[in-house]
């Protein structure tokens, strides 16, 4: 549940498009929402994976490290910092 007072600021809203990739992603002081336009084998790994598709939304909290895998995809993602 979240608490009553929650702030947040929004540091930028952008179109990201890729071919087929393998990333890793170190620690970001910053947490990620991004929505899956489209989106072929499109993959998370922290402890597990998780498979990600056309229309699919993932959230990734702040200070979290983790690889993704893609044969390509277009995904509007949102980055943002939490408070409280």
């Amino acid at each position: 549940m979240l608490p009553g007072d929650i702030a947040a600021d929004i540091l930028d809203v952008m179109i990201y498009q890729s071919k087929k990739r393998k990333i890793h992603t170190e620690k970001r002081p910053f947490s990620a929402l991004s929505f899956r336009l489209e989106a072929q084998n499109s993959s998370f790994f922290q402890k597990k994976m998780l498979p990600t598709k056309t229309g699919s939304i993932a959230f990734v909290p702040q200070d979290t490290e983790y690889d993704r895998t893609t044969d390509g995809e277009k995904t509007v993602v949102i980055h943002f910092t939490l408070y409280n």
